[in-house]
């Protein structure tokens, strides 16, 4: 993503828009002669907890895109005024795929800054608890930013395999009973050729 579409929010195609915002409960604890008080969060510790779980999750090349006016290094100035729109989208790469988040459910910028860092930190649980896997919640998200179904997905798979000879099998199970030859439809014969060529660019074409 460009410089301008850091600044103004360059908002998900599809992703839908919040009606009608509410308080939220991000905050954070700071002390003055000895006193511990709870404030709303700010933007710089907002940003900080959003970059801290980015970093965790491994993701790559992040761009925080919002209306808020920009730093010199890029991010959102801390000393202005709320937009009109405090709707936040943060985009990135995740093992080479794109992902973005976004959020405007809260009244500020910098609490929906928090809110995505929180909504990371949750999904981060899947891999602690075992339940289910990063990629399996973040395959969502790629296909909500794309548009387009994830490889895996049109070849028949919950998850991405990491096996390239089941993906050879089920991709030769899938081009045989889809090709138009045989009766099937062409655009989803092309669909399937289009995933397994992506599978083949991100397994690398290993057994």
């Amino acid at each position: 993503m460009t410089e301008q579409q850091r600044y103004p929010l360059a908002w998900p195609i599809g992703w839908p828009r919040t009606k009608q915002r509410r308080a939220s409960s991000f905050g954070m604890t700071t002390e003055l002669a000895g006193v511990k008080r709870r404030v709303a969060i700010n933007m710089r510790t907002a940003i900080d907890r959003l970059m801290a779980e980015l970093d965790r999750i491994g993701a790559t090349a992040p761009v925080l895109s919002t209306n808020v006016e920009l730093r010199l290094d890029g991010l959102p100035m801390g000393n202005r005024a709320e937009p009109f729109d405090v709707g936040v989208a943060v985009y990135f790469r995740h093992k080479g795929r794109p992902i973005v988040f976004a959020c405007d459910k809260w009244q500020t910028v910098a609490e929906n800054v928090a809110a995505i860092a929180q909504h990371i930190d949750a999904i981060r649980r899947m891999d602690r608890y075992g339940v289910g896997r990063l990629e399996q919640a973040l395959a969502g998200y790629q296909r909500m930013l794309s548009g387009r179904r994830a490889w895996f997905d049109v070849l028949g798979f919950p998850e991405p395999p990491t096996s390239f000879a089941t993906v050879e099998r089920a991709y030769k199970n899938l081009v045989v009973a889809h090709h138009p030859d045989r009766g099937g439809d062409a655009a989803r014969a092309t669909e399937i050729n289009e995933a397994f060529q992506q599978a083949k660019t991100e397994l690398g074409g290993m057994k």
